[in-house]
């Protein structure tokens, strides 16, 4: 039989348990004291409560009160709402989860050996198997659930719906709270196909979640070769279009040359500096074609750095790189190609006669390949989870950052992002010898 005692002290556990894996989980955007008062308003609340509702709903009200703790979620963390929703309904099952499989252990062992305190059993295995699974998820899960919560907020919705229809089952199916003696290995068993249903669908829904980031960050090389494509037609164009205007030029030039020699002869140096000046203006801007020796970044520069000046933004560009690089100018199409489009995109939303700049430096350092991309912004930034979000609606977009991560990891280098009040700065590192 469980008593009110080791009732009391394992739900007063459960509710201690699950506020420390909610702040694991997710950090509050309140201060200390705020977060303090609004978990005990929600205690003083729920409990009471709870015990009004057990005639009605049996055992289990303190579970179905605790329900009202989703406003204490969505009033303390930083994180979008679905995921505030899937983060109560996710910690809530697993802390009664942990009580279901303490209970039924419990008694599924007093049934063989009755000769054992089952209160103080409970209880004991109680706090071992939440010990050990929170500290599981602190070692293990968290990170990795966090990362893929934060990689697709598109779906948060369904696994909300998933992680409340799961706790839900799960309180109708298993009560923790139920006086009786025993249960029989039946019963027992079912609760453990339950926990290995319940968690491969958890699992299912993440690994699904990943394929279809894949499947995303594929589309997403596949417009970026796209856009590399269409970037080198239009700089082949540009190009051979200087390229006949210095043909003519060189072909003219002899005509030119006598002209000159004619003004210098009968002394109209007005009218040769005149000459001299229309000249120049007709002559190509050659020097902007060739930024580095590397023929893909040098085609994404020239690309961005037009986009750039078509804009009005001062676009600075001192890249050293090789043409042979010991990665594929695919990764570099990704780093580059997506780097300098979101320092543009940050340009252009500045207001109209705020100063727009983008600055870039890529060095060799030994065999590490170091860009330093820098632009100025309208100080406004999206963060989430310690991560910075796209601004844009459109489908599709907000993989820029995660691609050049992605390739950083690949070459064992580094991406960090930092900004102030008006200047945002990305730094990435290829390791190119490794």
């Amino acid at each position: 039989m469980l008593g009110v005692a080791a009732a009391s002290v394992v739900g007063a556990a459960m509710m201690c348990f699950s506020v420390c894996m909610a702040h694991i989980f997710c950090r509050s955007r309140r201060r200390r004291w705020q977060t303090v008062l609004a978990w005990m308003l929600c205690a003083l609340v729920c409990i009471p409560l709870g015990e009004a509702l057990r005639p009605v709903v049996g055992n289990c009200s303190g579970q179905f009160t605790g329900f009202l703790a989703v406003f204490v979620y969505l009033y303390l963390f930083d994180v979008p709402v679905k995921q505030r929703f899937f983060t109560y309904f996710f910690v809530d099952s697993s802390m009664y989860l942990t009580a279901v499989l303490a209970r039924y252990t419990v008694l599924l062992f007093h049934g063989l050996r009755p000769d054992f305190n089952p209160r103080i059993a409970f209880v004991a295995v109680y706090f071992v198997l939440t010990a050990a699974y929170v500290l599981l998820f602190f070692r293990v899960l968290r990170d990795l659930m966090v990362e893929r919560l934060a990689q697709f907020e598109e779906h948060l919705g369904s696994l909300a719906a998933f992680a409340c229809v799961g706790y839900v089952l799960m309180l109708l199916l298993f009560d923790a709270w139920q006086i009786r003696d025993a249960v029989s290995p039946g019963e027992y068993l079912r609760l453990l196909l339950y926990v290995v249903l319940l968690s491969c669908g958890y699992w299912l829904s993440f690994y699904t979640m990943t394929a279809v980031k894949e499947g995303v960050l594929a589309q997403a090389q596949v417009r970026e070769l796209t856009a590399q494509v269409r970037q080198s037609e239009q700089y082949y164009v540009t190009l051979t279009s200087h390229i006949q205007e210095v043909r003519q030029i060189q072909h003219d030039s002899r005509h030119h040359l006598r002209v000159l020699d004619g003004y210098l002869r009968d002394g109209e140096y007005g009218r040769l500096r005149g000459y001299l000046a229309e000249l120049m203006e007709q002559a190509p801007d050659t020097g902007s074609l060739i930024y580095c020796a590397n023929y893909t970044a040098n085609i994404l520069l020239g690309f961005y750095g037009e986009q750039a000046r078509s804009d009005g933004i001062d676009f600075r560009c001192d890249a050293q790189i090789p043409a042979e690089l010991a990665c594929s100018p695919v990764d570099i199409c990704a780093v580059l190609g997506n780097a300098l489009q979101n320092a543009l995109d940050a340009c252009v939303r500045q207001a109209p006669g705020e100063a727009r700049y983008l600055s870039l430096l890529a060095r060799m350092v030994g065999p590490n390949l170091t860009l330093e991309i820098k632009n100025s912004y309208d100080g406004v930034a999206v963060e989430a989870g310690g991560k910075l979000l796209t601004r844009k609606d459109e489908p599709g977009h907000g993989l820029g950052l995660a691609s050049i991560e992605r390739v950083a990891a690949q070459y064992h280098g580094y991406c960090s992002a930092t900004r102030t009040e008006r200047e945002f700065t990305l730094r990435v590192v290829l390791a190119m010898g490794t």
